[in-house]
């Protein structure tokens, strides 16, 4: 038997209550001078690799500028999200595809490229969801689920039943049945 187990037990909650303190409260002043006013790691406090010299002329490739073309792509995605779009995105069919397909065509005549044309294509009817909701009742209290999306091809629910269906999740895929 350990004598004064108590003062073990102690001061191991003391230690251990330290270093969730520790670590709850942040990065350290040394990462900060790492983070962007969002808090985000800045580009230029990332590692930069040696590059051995048979790979020397990949170093043209600037990651960055790369890095700052798809955030003018992923900016389209977010002025549909910003627009009020619940299913928001480069959606096919929608004005934020034609909004990239010009930025598209912009980038290649800026680096000189000549006959630039878009090929049409049909696409079959397609149907998304613009607008939806994810409640349910237990125990006489209502939830509803702000960040849930249907899937796609998931066929609406019909008004008269919306209340009365039991929803059913497998694989991903919500599914209601009566």
């Amino acid at each position: 038997m350990q004598k004064y187990p108590s003062v073990r037990l102690a001061r191991a909650i003391v230690v251990s209550s330290f270093f969730c303190l520790v670590s709850a409260s942040g990065p350290l002043a040394q990462d900060q001078r790492l983070l962007d006013s969002k808090g985000y790691v800045r580009d230029d406090a990332y590692a930069r690799p040696l590059v051995p010299p048979a790979d020397q002329k990949y170093l043209k490739i600037d990651g960055l500028k790369m890095k700052d073309t798809l955030k003018e792509v992923v900016a389209i995605s977010l002025k549909s999200r910003d627009d009020g779009n619940k299913y928001w995105g480069r959606i096919a069919g929608t004005k934020y595809e034609a909004m990239v397909h010009d930025w598209a065509e912009a980038e290649f005549k800026k680096y000189g490229l000549q006959d630039i044309h878009r090929q049409p294509f049909t696409l079959p009817t397609q149907w998304f969801p613009t607008d939806w909701s994810y409640t349910f009742s237990a125990g006489g209290k209502s939830y509803t689920f702000k960040s849930v999306n249907p899937s796609l091809n998931s066929p609406a629910t019909p008004p008269a039943t919306s209340r009365k269906s039991t929803p059913y999740a497998s694989n991903g895929c919500a599914r209601t049945g009566g």
